[in-house]
């Protein structure tokens, strides 16, 4: 579904409830969105963007104000949280969770069942739960061998 209100809550009186989104979902020439992916409308005065040429799998939470580049590829059952920034050519692997807010850099990869909760810088890879270091991940697995 694209153009959706995420569970942004707030208290009124007492009661939860999900906060309106006015923004919108803009996709880009060449975008590729599979089955069962939503993108939830922006809020706050910005929009959801996915950029052109970018490819999305299947079960892919797109969150409110997310921006994702220009030919980036986003795997199965990935989630995109809150007005996070996924810039050109990046590369997020199955399953994966980016925190909100966060920048994913220029040809940056998440690889599998990563849960990302810091930036990644251009170029940068990350690895394991939570993430670090795609190296660092392989060497902290040698020294537990």
């Amino acid at each position: 579904m694209i153009g959706g209100d995420w569970l942004e809550a707030g208290t009124i009186d007492g009661r939860q409830i999900s906060l309106p989104h006015h923004g919108r979902v803009i996709i880009r020439r060449g975008a590729v969105i599979q089955s069962n992916t939503s993108g939830d409308w922006g809020m706050y005065g910005r929009d959801t963007e996915i950029g052109a040429h970018t490819v999305i799998d299947n079960l892919v939470q797109v969150a409110h104000n997310v921006r994702i580049g220009q030919g980036c590829q986003i795997t199965a059952c990935c989630l995109l949280a809150g007005s996070t920034i996924i810039k050109d050519g990046a590369r997020i692997g199955p399953n994966a969770t980016v925190s909100n807010g966060l920048r994913i850099g220029r040809h940056a990869r998440v690889t599998l069942g990563a849960v990302v909760t810091r930036d990644v810088a251009d170029g940068g890879h990350v690895t394991g739960n939570f993430a670090v270091p795609h190296e660092r991940f392989l060497d902290q697995l040698r020294q537990v061998r």
